[in-house]
Formats: structure tokens, C-alpha cells, sequence
């Protein structure tokens, strides 16, 4: 039981804590009244309750994190789909669509890491910090898994025949 009681729990809300040494206190009831089969059912009750609320805020750090850093990039994306005329001619075709791409790849791996959240090892005591630098990080990694792929698909490295017939906006969304 102290162990259990020892779980990290701080960043929960207080009714969470509060339930939760709730049904602690529960087991250590039942045991005082010699009823240790009870007690021990409370303490299983205890610990997949605190576990189940640590995944859920887990979860939502991460995916909160990856949605914030995707939004932000999908910003970018729409801006420079908006100002293509202006910027296209500044920077030429290739980086423009690359970096246009790159701002896709982003929702790319929002679509992945929402795919896979119910899969992924999370845990909250890594903490809030951890969480959302590896959100961000795997839409990062998905931007530039995104530019190399547009860069080779535009080289005609990758997918050829999209640079052969001139197909750049579906190469690009591809990437």
C-alpha cells in the first residue's frame, strides 16, 4: 500500500487525489477490520483508478503538444499557400513547394501520433516538460521526413514519374 500511496499524483486535479486517496483509505479500512480479501480488491480498484487518470493526462499533454505544434505549422502552410504568388518568385518553385510540403508533413504526423495514441507508452512521470518536447518533436520529425521526401520526389529520385509529367502540387502533397 505505500507504494501505491507513494504514486505520483500532483499534477492531477484535486478531486482526482481526493478519489483517489479516497479508495486508499478504503483498503486500509477493510484490512483494520480483518476483511483482507476487500482490502486488497480496494487497493486494485486504487491503483487502475490512479493509473487510468495518469495515461489520460498523459495523453493529453502529448497530443495537446503535437496539435499546438501542427496548428502553428499548418499556419505557416496557409499563409504561404495564400501568398504563393508573392513568395514562389523569391525563393523559386523547389523551395517553396518543399517548405509548402514540409507544413503538410506536419499534419501527417498528427495523423499518426492520433492513430497511435492509444498504443504509445506514455506515462506521467516523465512530466508535463517531456511530454510536450516529444509531442513537438515527432511533428518536427514529420516536417522533415516531409521536405526530404518533396526534395526527392522534385530530384526525380523518388517517384519519378511525377517529375516527369509535371504533377509538383500532387508530388508535394504526396511528400
Amino acid at each position: 500500500e505505500a507504494l501505491l500511496e507513494s504514486t505520483p499524483c500532483d499534477y492531477l486535479s484535486e478531486k482526482i487525489q481526493v478519489a483517489f486517496k479516497r479508495l486508499l483509505g478504503e483498503a486500509i479500512a477493510r484490512a483494520l477490520e480483518d476483511d483482507y480479501e476487500r482490502a486488497d480488491e480496494a487497493l486494485n480498484i486504487a491503483a487502475a483508478y490512479i493509473r487510468d487518470r495518469n495515461l489520460e493526462t498523459s495523453r493529453l499533454w502529448y497530443v495537446s503538444a503535437s496539435g499546438v505544434a501542427t496548428c502553428s505549422l499548418a499556419c505557416v502552410g496557409f499563409i504561404m499557400w495564400l501568398l504563393r504568388d508573392a513568395i514562389q518568385p523569391m525563393i523559386g518553385q523547389t523551395a517553396y513547394y518543399s517548405i509548402f510540403a514540409s507544413t503538410a508533413g506536419s499534419l501527417g504526423a498528427l495523423l499518426s501520433i492520433s492513430l497511435r495514441i492509444g498504443k504509445s507508452q506514455v506515462n506521467c512521470a516523465a512530466g508535463k516538460n517531456m511530454h510536450y518536447v516529444e509531442g513537438v518533436l515527432r511533428v518536427v520529425s514529420g516536417v522533415i521526413s516531409a521536405f526530404f521526401v518533396a526534395l526527392c520526389i522534385k530530384a526525380g529520385v523518388l517517384v519519378p514519374v511525377f517529375s516527369s509529367i509535371g504533377e509538383t502540387h500532387l508530388a508535394m502533397v504526396i511528400g
